[in-house]
């Protein structure tokens, strides 16, 4: 039976699916990186504390070259949806929309971005609303993690960082190589780069594994909270490019 110390229990979980996050010069070059362009469908495992959950994620290319990246999880009485539409102009990630949508036993909660280069402006609507400039070029949940992947595919091991719309803020999503590690996983072992996102505190702790043999997808995803034992873990268990 569903109680309410059990839901907030998962929402970390969600929180973690949501954050499989010079900032402008990391969006640059994107056409130089064509493994992070790759189309591909992928399946994953989340973990947290014992309750584990099966999801989805796809990058798709239009004919008109335009991508579609699609992030979808479900379990028991709880799902969430993710979309970006992008694509690379003046080889830079040019946002076109994003759309979150989640579900917690019935409590939905949604959240959208509509870029407006014409104007310079990107609209928020759902739970967060407003508009942001879009000077510094920011990018949403889903591509700075294209754009990490196309800075790790160029050979940059040192501290990047993405200016990224993160509720009504542009934020700055910081990262940098750690070290190599030799991963098992379900696809087999791979050799891993171990990424570390960078935070001004030292509350939470994610790494991330990115196998270079992969295109550079981030095949494993850790959290760790500083005053709860509770771990929160993503494996990918499936790829296939296109």
């Amino acid at each position: 039976m569903y109680t309410k110390p059990k839901y907030q229990s998962l929402t970390p979980l969600f929180l973690l699916l949501v954050a499989l996050a010079g900032a402008p010069a990391a969006a640059k070059d994107a056409t130089g990186c064509p493994e992070a362009f790759t189309p591909y469908d992928a399946e994953f495992t989340a973990l947290y504390n014992g309750t584990r959950m099966k999801g989805t994620r796809r990058l798709q290319r239009g004919e008109d070259g335009s991508y579609l990246l699609a992030h979808q999880a479900k379990i028991f009485g709880a799902s969430i949806l993710e979309e970006s539409r992008f694509s690379v102009a003046d080889d830079r990630i040019r946002g076109d929309r994003y759309d979150m949508e989640r579900a917690f036993f019935g409590v939905k909660r949604e959240f959208h971005v509509r870029y407006d280069w014409e104007k310079g402006q990107a609209r928020l609507s759902g739970r967060y609303k407003g508009e942001l400039p879009l000077d510094e070029h920011p990018l949403d949940l889903l591509t700075y993690q294209v754009a990490l992947r196309c800075d790790l595919a160029k050979g940059n091991r040192g501290e990047t960082n993405y200016p990224v719309i993160a509720k009504n803020l542009i934020r700055g999503y910081r990262f940098k190589v750690k070290g190599e590690e030799h991963l098992d996983t379900e696809m087999g072992r791979l050799e891993t780069l171990v990424v570390e996102r960078l935070r001004d505190n030292n509350e939470r702790t994610t790494l991330l594994w990115v196998a270079p043999e992969l295109n550079y997808m981030v095949v494993r995803l850790k959290q760790y909270e500083k005053d709860d034992d509770a771990t929160y873990q993503l494996d990918i268990g499936k790829i296939t490019f296109n």
